[in-house]
């Protein structure tokens, strides 16, 4: 029986490439906000300043007024922004979003890892138009066994801990045993992720919330379901 695996991730860029860093076993002992407004003092800089210093090291634009605001708490910050920020200022990601880690600890590397296309938006939920766009690469683990991810929308598998926003990493097969979670295609043009179960007759995807009714297909209807992939771990950001 499959059992998610869910993991805090935070995505940065590293050499122009997105890593994923696991952070399951740390804490969150502040904010981004917080910890910004630290920065900040610690430097003795202005918002006006901090801005700067970050399109000078980053090339990202951000206002005065944008800073003011995360310091505030009145705007979420972005991986992208805390990425940036870090870069600017050559401080740990992670410390910066408000992790228990050392302000100046070093990033994981990113030489042990595969890349791994980031192909649109599944459904968790209704069946939804399947995308196959790459939005960006992910970089991961080999020892995750994964060849593609995939965003999540959606609550219908909710009782796993996979939520709306989450992010899929599927292994590339097109049978997958019963109970498994499946990247499932219906009709070519419909993907979604659902425990499947076959009997030979009847293919059913299942739900994991109450809310949402079997959707089963027998006799010629079978040919309607394409399993497009195993997912082996399901991962959400941090901010």
């Amino acid at each position: 029986m499959y059992s998610a695996i869910y993991v805090l991730i935070l995505v940065t860029i590293c050499n122009n490439i997105h890593v994923i860093q696991e952070v399951h076993k740390m804490k969150i002992i502040s904010s981004f906000g917080d910890r910004l407004k630290y920065l900040r003092s610690e430097l003795n800089l202005s918002l006006i300043e901090m801005a700067d210093i970050i399109f000078k090291q980053t090339g990202i634009k951000m206002t005065a007024q944008a800073l003011n605001r995360y310091e505030l708490a009145q705007r979420e910050a972005k991986t992208t922004t805390v990425s940036s920020v870090a870069t600017a200022f050559d401080v740990n990601p992670l410390w910066l979003s408000g992790y228990n880690i050392d302000m100046h600890a070093p990033v994981q590397s990113n030489e042990n890892v595969i890349k791994i296309p980031l192909c649109g938006t599944i459904a968790a939920g209704v069946p939804i138009t399947a995308i196959q766009n790459i939005d960006y690469y992910l970089c991961v683990p080999p020892e995750w066994h994964v060849d593609f991810a995939l965003h999540i929308k959606g609550d219908s598998m909710i009782d796993l801990g996979i939520e709306d926003g989450s992010i899929a990493l599927c292994k590339s097969q097109d049978v997958v045993e019963n109970g498994q979670i499946a990247v499932c295609l219906i009709d070519g043009e419909e993907a979604t992720l659902k425990r499947v179960y076959d009997d030979g007759t009847v293919i059913s995807l299942i739900a994991a919330n109450s809310k949402y009714h079997p959707r089963t297909f027998k006799g010629a209807q079978r040919k309607q379901v394409q399993i497009q992939g195993l997912c082996k771990k399901v991962i959400r950001d941090i901010y």
